[in-house]
């Protein structure tokens, strides 16, 4: 029956609860149960949403050379890809050999498998086993697992090397793993063995409850990982540190670290040596976050030195153990005596004088902006910087540290983040600091709960400002308006507002009238927003056109009732898309609006059927709605929750 299957290329098998078995020992002739099954052209196979599966199938062997690409998905009851060959009658009874419960051994033969995806294998405790059929999985470049529960290690530990021409690695939600390149029993192996050097570039570890390593020893003499570019671990609480000495001291290659939500007390673990002193080198790392690392204290907890020439982007947040700059350390050492300055062993992250002259994005907590505003370093010292982040203003009397903006004089990115501002921007202002805010393409405001106002009544934003494209602001619950009344930004691109709860409207009319080059903008979950666009006494004309937003999102406005309370006529020639979801009270849309009539792109979607006066839901042609309709045959029109009566 498999040699009919000869030319076979793609096989997908997906939803089918009953399956327990993809090809059964009956199926198969005298000789296919001697020389096993091959698949000679069989090139990708998905095993998908299959709860019963327990074996592809029962024989000595399956041999598919040409298979590329294999994905296991939620098979939960799936152990070992292929059975011992047993009797008729064992294999009838569902009674199986098992001496093993891995997935894959010398019985699987897929010698230029380049793709394997393992996702929801519930029992799965080894991928591997210790034994492999010839060249099987040398080729290997891509490896993905994710919600195997069971599993307590990736690669087995006297097979490594096998995999050297791993490429790219995904670890996720696998709750007992607790490492991933098991390096034990390599360690015993003769010393005339030449160290392998693995291919891989990019690794993530996410959602590991239980790693406590990566390397379980240093692979120094048996291993290198130098090509890696990419490394990202995320919520692994118990890993404790990030790279044995021996994998650090060879990362030639890396461009980016990053680090979220981890128990790592040291990036790089402690070699039990001569405690000389180490020198690592990143000669092509451009980016190194820290996020929420509680327990870190050292990037090594030895005396060291470390070099990052082309670093361009520093992001640490809520690392308060470790101090990140050596002008941190140095505050913090000033009243030390030099015995104690001897013992003392942690060190900082970076140099600042060495590191920040390179840099393009800077990350700067409320410490080291002090220290900035009162002129400790020397004045071109931020000249490259294009991204500033302020964070961890975290002092309800904390003030916006605008002393130190004009240091910045290339900043195009300025972001503001979890601080307790009440303003930002003074009403005064000196002229390289309006020079300063002039250069300001993006601006983006995060969780400022008490901030009132973005800048003062009588500074000139339009003047200040007048390069601005993009404005983002989240979670700031008091912000009562956006911008002075009369405000204009003529360069604005994006407009985005979220979760603002103080906040009663967007713009006003003044300011809507400016917005000539704005193409996309959104307001969500603002539960006090009456209306988009409000009348502050400025009825100058009756006639608002946004010429060019192409892009509309209001959503989750629990108080809006229209666009616009004011007898306004609106035009929008250039929209092609309105998505209006979650506002009950919306009423009104802008009277006799007029959009682009040359799309016709039209997405209506359904959310409940409930009667609206005389008409339902079920079609746009029905009264009640035909004004929706006409508006909607001209843009792409998207209404996920009805209204009470017609928007236009």
């Amino acid at each position: 029956m498999v040699e009919s299957l000869a030319q076979l290329k793609r096989l997908e098998l997906c939803d089918c609860t009953p399956m327990e078995e993809i090809i059964i020992k009956n199926g198969l002739g005298e000789e296919e149960n001697v020389r096993g099954m091959i698949f000679p052209k069989l090139q990708f196979l998905k095993l998908k949403g299959l709860p019963n599966l327990t074996r592809f199938c029962t024989s000595h062997l399956i041999e598919c050379s040409s298979l590329i690409e294999l994905r296991i998905e939620n098979c939960p009851a799936l152990k070992t890809f292929i059975s011992n060959s047993l009797s008729t009658d064992a294999v009838a009874n569902n009674q199986f050999e098992e001496t093993n419960s891995t997935l894959f051994d010398e019985k699987v033969a897929f010698s230029n498998i380049e793709k394997l995806h393992i996702l929801g294998m519930g029992n799965l405790t080894m991928i591997w086993h210790t034994e492999f059929h010839s060249d099987s999985f040398c080729k290997l470049k891509v490896l993905k697992v994710k919600q195997a529960n069971k599993l307590l290690n990736i690669f087995p530990p006297n097979m490594l090397r096998r995999f050297h021409n791993l490429v790219h690695l995904e670890v996720d939600d696998c709750s007992s793993l607790e490492e991933v390149f098991d390096l034990r029993s390599l360690m015993n192996e003769k010393e005339s063995h030449a160290v392998t050097a693995f291919k891989l570039r990019d690794m993530y570890v996410y959602n590991l409850p239980k790693l406590k390593k990566v390397w379980n020893t240093n692979p120094h003499g048996i291993l290198s990982f130098q090509n890696l570019h990419l490394v990202d671990a995320w919520n692994c609480p118990s890993l404790k540190s990030l790279f044995p000495t021996s994998v650090a001291l060879g990362l030639s290659q890396l461009e980016e670290l990053q680090l979220t939500s981890c128990g790592v007390e040291e990036i790089v673990a402690e070699e039990e040596r001569l405690g000389e002193e180490l020198k690592f080198v990143f000669p092509k790392t451009t980016s190194f976050i820290l996020w929420d690392l509680p327990k870190l204290k050292s990037f090594y907890p030895g005396r060291h030195t470390s070099e990052w020439p082309v670093l361009k982007n520093i992001n640490v947040y809520h690392c308060h153990e470790v101090p990140v700059f050596d002008s941190e350390l140095q505050s913090t050492q000033g009243a030390c005596t030099q015995d104690q300055l001897e013992i003392q062993v942690q060190q900082p992250l970076f140099s600042f004088e060495k590191i920040i002259p390179n840099l393009e994005e800077l990350s700067l907590n409320s410490k080291v902006a002090a220290k900035v505003c009162q002129g400790q370093f020397p004045a071109d010292l931020f000249h490259k910087i294009r991204v500033l982040e302020l964070q961890c203003f975290h002092d309800k009397s904390a003030e916006f540290p605008f002393g130190m903006m004009h240091r910045f004089q290339n900043m195009e990115k300025l972001l503001v983040t979890n601080g307790y501002f009440k303003e930002l921007f003074p009403c005064r202002l000196v002229d390289e600091e309006e020079h300063t805010l002039a250069r300001i393409l993006y601006l983006k405001l995060y969780n400022l709960p008490d901030l009132e106002k973005i800048w003062n009544q009588d500074l000139r934003v339009d003047q200040l400002l007048q390069n601005l494209e993009t404005l983002e602001v989240w979670s700031c619950g008091s912000l009562i308006n956006l911008a002075p009344s009369a405000s204009s930004f003529g360069n604005l691109t994006a407009l985005h507002v979220w979760d603002c709860k103080a906040l009663k409207y967007l713009v006003t009319t003044s300011t809507a009238r400016s917005l000539v080059q704005l193409s996309a903008m959104s307001i969500k979950e603002c539960q006090m927003v009456t209306e988009i666009v409000a009348s502050k006494g400025d009825e100058a004309g009756n006639e608002i056109i946004f010429r060019k937003l192409k892009s509309l999102k209001l959503d989750c406005l629990a108080s809006l009732t229209s666009f616009c309370s004011i007898n306004f006529t609106f035009k929008f020639p250039s929209l092609t898309e309105v998505i209006v979801t979650n506002c009950p009270k919306m009423k009104t849309f802008p009277r006799e609006s007029q959009a682009h009539q040359g799309c016709r792109k039209y997405g209506y979607q359904k959310k409940r059927t409930k009667d609206i006066g005389n008409a339902t839901s079920t079609s746009p042609f029905n009264s009640s709605l035909y004004k929706l309709y006409a508006f909607a045959r001209s843009v792409h029109l998207v209404l996920l929750f009805f209204f009470p009566i017609p928007l236009f």
